[in-house]
């Protein structure tokens, strides 16, 4: 399995965007990363390289939801 680490930025916003009440079950519910994993990741900043494109698109689309507000 091929790990990748976020860059320092990208986890900062990753754990922005995570920090609500709830949103680490819906970003498993879109992503189908379970919770654990995305607590992992938060924790070291590391995952499978399929987890960490999966978090990356997520952040993405949620960004551009943020934006259409």
């Amino acid at each position: 399995m091929i790990t990748e680490k976020f860059l320092p930025a990208e986890r900062r916003l990753l754990n922005r965007r995570l920090q609500l009440y709830g949103t680490i079950a819906d970003c498993a519910a879109r992503t189908g990363i379970h919770r654990s994993t995305i607590a992992r990741v938060l924790k070291t900043g590391e995952a499978s390289q399929t987890t960490i494109d999966k978090l990356r698109l997520y952040m993405n689309n949620k960004s551009k939801l943020e934006v259409n507000r």
